[in-house]
């Protein structure tokens, strides 16, 4: 192990072995390292992607969701019928909050 550490790679010793290339940045093994990270770099930025667009897609089925739940609440309230005075005080009578004044009292 300390040999090879002491050996050192050089660019000479491998053109003397039939490596013909100018540069190793033109090798095989450098393109190909290459292309990986920038296949691993696109796979990565696909799925944020994908990721950004199922929350915003999920922001605005939420949203929808509250909206018909705010309409269908207003549109209760309106087709709620309307109580008249002897409805409102049966209906206080029978839950025991009934206050009835005469006109003699006051």
């Amino acid at each position: 192990e300390s040999a090879a550490k002491k050996r050192k790679l050089n660019f000479e010793d491998l053109q003397k072995f039939g490596y013909e290339s100018e540069s190793l940045a033109e090798s095989d093994a450098y393109r190909r390292s290459g292309e990986e990270a920038q296949a691993a770099k696109e796979a990565a930025e696909e799925t944020e992607r994908q990721r950004q667009e199922a929350k915003v897609a999920q922001d605005e089925a939420e949203k929808a969701v509250v909206a018909a739940a705010e309409v269908a609440k207003v549109e209760q309230a309106l087709n709620k019928p309307k109580e008249n005075t002897r409805q409102r005080n049966e209906r206080k009578m029978k839950a025991g909050q009934a206050q009835f004044s005469l006109k003699d009292d006051r």
